[in-house]
């Protein structure tokens, strides 16, 4: 990697001495982090992949619909609706019958075990 391939970042001091103490520890050592630039660069991705998992967020039900909270949607996220309904669900964001949310939807526990006691079947597949 060449210079052009890296970025440099202001921390503060407190929070830099903490990380360099850690970084010389025996746990930091056996997880082969031998300098700072490691440690931030793993934490860095942990807390990516952490935020990238968390695209959904179940808010709450209601005896027609769930609300989701869709992480990507918009700047700060957005709270969609999706609505079950005689035999089928539609999302109102989506306006459609099948989408992520929908899909979302079905994975949550509680609410796949009452839309099965409703003998609404899942979806067929995974569509996200």
């Amino acid at each position: 990697m060449g210079k052009e391939d890296w970025k440099t970042v202001n921390v503060k001091k407190r929070l830099l001495d903490e990380v360099e103490r850690i970084q010389r520890t025996d746990e930091a050592k056996k997880a082969g982090i031998t300098n700072v630039a490691q440690f931030v660069d793993l934490a860095l991705r942990e807390k990516l992949e952490k935020f990238e998992r968390r695209r959904f967020e179940h808010i709450n039900m209601h005896e027609d619909h769930v609300k989701i909270l869709d992480n990507k949607l918009e700047r700060a996220g957005r709270i969609v609706s999706v609505y079950f309904r005689d035999t089928k669900a539609w999302c109102e964001y989506c306006d459609e019958h099948m989408c992520v949310h929908i899909q979302y939807a079905w994975e949550i526990p509680d609410v796949r075990e009452i839309l099965s006691a409703r003998k609404l079947a899942p979806p067929p597949s995974r569509v996200f």
